[in-house]
């Protein structure tokens, strides 16, 4: 058996999850080397906030410019890494919810997240990846 056959058999839809953050690139990077291996379909996915309950009197094209503003993000980040890639922004309460809602969309294999964010002393901010791992558990995350 060739392993390069076998990862390509594995991967065929790699989501990664982009937030315009250090972490975010690096998760970039690595799908990218990981779709580069196995020939899978790169996704990059940006997770902007939605709130269910628009505040009274906010203009209902809020929606839209948060979504232009995400895509904007999005491709920026893609073209800054020179990755090609599908591009979804989507809407959700919480990162770790979007990302799972698109790989259960798309049949995911693989979700691909970046570290947490650190501290000014090097230490792991909580918060960030632990909202994201328990929202992805029953996918496959690196």
């Amino acid at each position: 058996m060739n392993s390069e056959t076998e990862v390509a058999a594995m991967f065929s839809t790699i989501i990664v999850g982009v937030d315009g953050l250090e972490g975010g690139r690096d998760a970039l990077a690595l799908a990218r080397q990981i779709g580069d291996l196995a020939g899978g379909e790169l996704v990059a996915v940006h997770v902007y906030p939605y709130e269910p309950f628009p505040l009274r009197g906010l203009r209902t094209d809020v929606e839209a410019l948060a979504r232009e503003e995400a895509q904007a993000l999005l491709d920026g980040q893609l073209a800054e890494a020179g990755v090609q890639a599908r591009a979804i922004a989507t809407a959700e309460t919480s990162p770790g919810r979007g990302l799972h809602r698109v790989a259960d969309g798309l049949e995911a294999d693989l979700v691909v997240i970046g570290a947490p964010h650190r501290g000014p002393l090097g230490r792991v901010v909580a918060g960030r990846s632990e909202e994201h791992t328990s929202e992805l558990q029953s996918l496959c995350v690196i």
